[in-house]
């Protein structure tokens, strides 16, 4: 159960001490307001800002604080004022518990997730329908795997579908900087795998790399001019720099053909001598890195 800070409750008391209107004075308010009375629109506001906090208290579980419910729902007041027209004989707040509910669900559906989810204009009926329906066949059906069932017959789901949209249910967004636990001074951020190499990574890979460049110019002394040429101007150059096969062709005076299989001959001497190092399938990955 959530339990409310001491201001959310100070002003809920505060709010329900408010006098409300009568039909006659809420119609006199309301045409006043119509006309340009920003004062009797006020008015209006104020004696009905006890209708908002049984919403907000109906919504709680969700895990919204309630004072941004309430909030929430105050604002939905001026906007249900907005549009109110009391020549149709409803009273304000009647009309205004619509506009109330709907910017409560929709400040819950925003909170709960920050990546758009359901089925577009459905979202809101998928989240709460959907949601008390699982519950009620839990309590009829006590097998999980019967619930879901029932449910993707009566929502015309596949099973997949319907378990991605329970999990979104049940498990809302959580923020990286939330604490693991209450009073915890570790986040949840803190915990996470980071997405950039370890130092034993960096140091591992220096390591290989000063490695194979020694390796290279060992096995570079078995091959013959030509071969040294492609590895140095090609496999082991920067991508601004390096020769084209057709370049290198040119230069030997051979076919762009003859310099592909040079290029070949050198990356399998390569292979062979750098195998014990790298492993041959490493091997060419690291060339241009060394």
């Amino acid at each position: 159960m959530q339990i409310m800070d001491p201001e959310t409750v100070a002003y809920m008391r505060r709010v329900n001490t408010l006098p409300p209107l009568t039909r006659a004075d809420e119609l006199e308010l309301a045409k006043r307001y119509l006309a340009g009375d920003a004062g009797a629109g006020h008015r209006i506001i104020t004696a009905n800002l006890r209708h908002v906090v049984p919403i907000a208290l109906r919504y709680r579980r969700y895990g919204v604080p309630v004072g941004e419910l309430i909030a929430e729902g105050n604002l939905a007041l001026l906007r249900a004022l907005a549009g109110f027209e009391p020549e149709r004989g409803l009273r304000f707040a009647t009309y205004a518990n619509y506009w109330i509910r709907a910017d409560v669900l929709a400040l819950i559906l925003r909170q709960r997730s920050m990546v758009g989810g359901g089925r577009g204009h459905l979202r809101p009926k998928y989240f709460f329908r959907l949601r008390r329906e699982h519950a009620r066949l839990a309590t009829q059906l006590g097998d999980a795997v019967k619930v879901q069932e029932e449910l993707a017959t009566r929502w015309q789901l596949s099973p997949h579908e319907l378990g991605e949209i329970l999990d979104r249910l049940e498990r809302p967004d959580a923020s990286v900087e939330a604490p693991i636990s209450q009073g915890a001074r570790v986040s949840v951020g803190d915990c996470l795998a980071s997405a950039e190499r370890s130092q034993e990574d960096l140091l591992a890979r220096d390591r290989t790399q000063i490695d194979l460049r020694s390796a290279v110019k060992v096995a570079a002394a078995d091959l013959d001019p030509r071969e040294r040429f492609i590895l140095e101007h090609r496999l082991m150059a920067d991508p601004d720099s390096e020769y084209s096969l057709v370049r290198i062709g040119e230069m030997f005076g051979v076919s762009r053909e003859r310099a592909r299989q040079l290029e070949s001959r050198v990356k399998d001497k390569l292979r062979e001598k750098l195998a014990d190092l790298l492993g041959p399938s490493e091997v060419m990955a690291h060339l241009s890195a060394a």
